[in-house]
């Protein structure tokens, strides 16, 4: 029992034993994080409790994160230096992450959690793919069914966080791979079934889900070449056949991230947006004249500017992603006068930017108009770097585009169709 308890001592000091050399960097006591850890605390006053004072202070501080000490940056000029400088902050690989576990197999190698030559080559596949201008219909047949849904519940409170699950799943689909999930109309869609599951327990094979994907030669990989590519897993393949870039587990795993970075994100940006509308009857009832005036013109689908600030105005109150994927220092830098070691284990704490009275004028009033300009208004200024729900630099997200298009046309057809209430 002695030798047991020893053990277990060691293993404890060796886990939350804070190395010399970050040190000096300031610290969220332990004890804090314990007590919001085993707290009911919504993630806001978590991360109130806990550091918001010291990112506002030192735009640093150093946090006991999942196991790790981790230096997190509230500080929008040092987030764009890692972002421009990618090759010194390099991505912390999932087997790094998460070595040895479920997680890290069901990740994968891809194009966010990769490195150097292996990353330019996904980047190059991903980027051509992510290059073609992607069919509004794609969108709207999605939005279309989402309305039969809501016409078919009248009178009646609808969840739209969990029919924007369903939506932005049937969309990833449809524009990943050409296929109809039906998620939306089935009332319990097998797909969405299994991926929920996965979610919950990660305990669920990929190749029991992703079967279609094994192999170029099933049926309905091999139908991608029959006809004009029209979605991201065509261009793929289409690539790996002609460069032989890309292995089948290589476009599986960048696809299944596509799927994760897309899926509860877009879905949670709606759910923001629409939550906003509600709060906000005028700024509801401005957009909703817009999308009367523009939407449904040839050529017009994408000038939707106060639709546009709205979204951008939820990324920026609740980002997706509290925390952009962590990298590793390469070498030592010097951060707000602060010394930050080689191989240190940073996250750009994106929220805590996107809400700081540093950057903007009153952060907690949700205000379209930062974002918006017309012949009417000029668009309040705000710092560029302080915006960066989808990443910077060249590891920014290539699906921005996609998840903006989605949004928007999702929220004009919405609004042209209903008006919206929090209960």
């Amino acid at each position: 029992i002695l030798l047991a308890l020893i053990f277990i001592i060691y293993k404890l000091w060796n886990l939350l034993h804070v190395p010399q050399n970050i040190a000096h960097i300031p610290a969220v006591p332990l004890y804090k994080t314990f007590i919001a850890t085993l707290s009911k605390m919504t993630f806001e006053e978590k991360r109130s409790y806990l550091y918001k004072d010291l990112l506002n202070e030192h735009g640093i501080a150093r946090y006991f994160f999942r196991s790790k000490w981790t230096i997190l940056i509230g500080d929008a000029h040092l987030a764009n230096e890692i972002y421009l400088n990618a090759d010194k902050f390099p991505k912390l690989l999932s087997t790094q992450m998460f070595p040895e576990s479920l997680a890290a197999k069901f990740i994968g190698d891809n194009v966010v959690f990769s490195n150097d030559k292996l990353w330019k080559k996904y980047r190059a596949s991903v980027n051509s793919a992510f290059k073609i201008q992607f069919d509004t219909r794609l969108f709207i047949e999605g939005v279309s069914e989402l309305i039969q849904v809501i016409d078919n519940n009248a009178g009646s409170e609808i969840d739209m966080s969990h029919y924007f699950r369903r939506l932005t799943m049937e969309v990833l689909g449809l524009g990943l791979m050409n296929i109809k999930f039906n998620s939306i109309l089935t009332p319990n869609p097998e797909f969405n079934y299994h991926y929920n599951n996965i979610m919950k327990c990660l305990n669920i094979p990929i190749t029991l889900i992703f079967q279609s994907l094994d192999t170029p030669s099933n049926p309905m990989m091999r139908s991608a070449y029959d006809s004009e590519p029209k979605d991201i897993l065509s261009l793929m393949l289409l690539s790996m056949d002609k460069d032989e870039k890309l292995t089948d587990k290589e476009i599986r795993d960048n696809i299944m991230m596509f799927v994760l970075a897309g899926h509860d994100t877009t879905a949670l940006a709606l759910t923001v947006a629409i939550y906003f509308l509600c709060k906000h009857p005028n700024f509801q009832d401005k957009a909703r004249r817009e999308a009367l005036a523009i939407f449904g013109k040839p050529g017009n689908d994408k000038k939707l500017p106060f639709i546009d600030s709205i979204i951008k105005e939820s990324l920026r109150m609740y980002p997706p992603v509290a925390f952009l994927p962590a990298r590793l220092t390469k070498s030592e830098f010097i951060a707000n006068d602060i010394q930050i070691p080689a191989s240190s284990l940073i996250l750009v704490e994106t929220f805590h930017i996107q809400n700081s009275s540093k950057y903007w004028q009153n952060p907690s009033e949700f205000n379209p108009y930062r974002f918006y300009e017309s012949s009417n208004s000029t668009k309040i200024a705000y710092p560029a770097t302080s915006w960066s729900p989808f990443g910077g630099g060249e590891r920014m997200c290539s699906g921005l585009g996609f998840s903006m298009m989605e949004q928007r046309i999702t929220l004009a057809l919405l609004l042209l169709n209903y008006k919206f209430e929090l209960n």
